[in-house]
């Protein structure tokens, strides 16, 4: 079997827009783990951001729950393709997690059509964040501010 191709970055960001940042599974709103981030670097207190592995008890609930993930619809060990963006959509991290690699005709599930919503999962807030954060690992976040536009 062929090994998974990585996504990049900015096919990632590419889809996360096109869905606007939504899952197109639940609805649910999202928010880019990397502003999360920051997030949590400003607030320790009232958001705090383990990065290692995101363990619970430590990390903000927010970020296991709404950090979106890039799913494949057809899974590619069934066949899909693996980076087509007709074969990709925003899912939140719990969505992603029960959908696995099933299809969604096995678990009942279906792709919601792409909503018009004003909601830019706080990317208009992003380079402000990270200003205010005092710049910090630019080389990571200055990539992502790029590509998510």
């Amino acid at each position: 079997m062929a090994r998974r191709p990585a996504l990049s970055r900015a096919l990632r960001c590419a889809v996360f827009r096109r869905d606007r940042f939504l899952c197109r599974y639940c609805g649910a709103k999202t928010i880019p783990t990397p502003i999360m981030e920051l997030l949590g670097g400003l607030y320790p207190d009232s958001f705090p951001f383990e990065s290692s592995n995101w363990r619970g008890g430590v990390t903000h609930p927010a970020v296991l729950s709404r950090s979106p993930l890039v799913d494949h619809v057809v899974p590619g060990s069934l066949g899909g393709n693996w980076t087509d963006m007709e074969n990709l959509v925003t899912a939140c991290n719990p969505c992603n997690s029960i959908k696995a690699d099933f299809t969604l005709e096995r678990i009942g599930w279906d792709v919601r059509p792409i909503e018009d919503v004003d909601w830019d999962g706080l990317t208009g807030l992003y380079t402000s964040l990270w200003e205010v954060a005092g710049r910090p690992k630019p080389e990571y976040h200055s990539g992502w501010i790029r590509d998510l536009g």
